[in-house]
């Protein structure tokens, strides 16, 4: 069973300054590959970076997602920008939140599962509700209550 909680918790929920769609995507991506070797980071997020052109998603409700499918990531990894205020992110205007995700090309089965069931999640009340007022701790609740209440 696929539960949220795997992919998203303290240190992937986070609240952004940046209004700016590169530097929100770039910082989301520097999240996303925090536990790459040090070594690789650099040229990862550059490979992260360039696959992700004009990959970004509305979700409706606020919520965008940009996302990468790349050959040598080792896991999917996810993280989420909690904006200071709502913006145009690419063309969807009033976003309040974005996603962002890395996907191993041998896992797009699993995250297209995890998309499923975040976006079944993000379709009740009190979630999407969490995420607009960027209230980290009430999402951190939201999110264990989600995958136990699914389990």
């Amino acid at each position: 069973m696929i539960k949220i909680k795997n992919y998203l918790g303290p240190e992937t929920v986070v609240r952004m300054n940046a209004v700016d769609h590169d530097e929100i995507v770039g910082q989301l991506v520097g999240i996303c590959l925090r536990d790459a070797p040090p070594a690789r980071r650099t040229a990862l997020q550059q490979r992260v970076l360039k696959a992700m052109a004009m990959k970004d998603q509305g979700l409706g409700s606020g919520f965008a997602i940009t996302h990468a499918r790349i050959d040598d990531a080792d896991k999917i990894s996810v993280a989420v920008g909690l904006l200071p205020r709502s913006i145009r992110f690419a063309e969807w205007p009033d976003v309040h939140t974005v996603f962002c995700a890395i996907i191993p090309s041998a896992k797009a089965a699993a995250y297209l599962g995890f998309m499923a069931h975040l976006c079944r999640m993000l379709s009740q009340p009190e979630p999407r509700a969490a995420f607009a007022a960027g209230d980290r701790e009430r999402i951190l609740d939201c999110i264990q209550t989600f995958d136990v209440w699914k389990a």
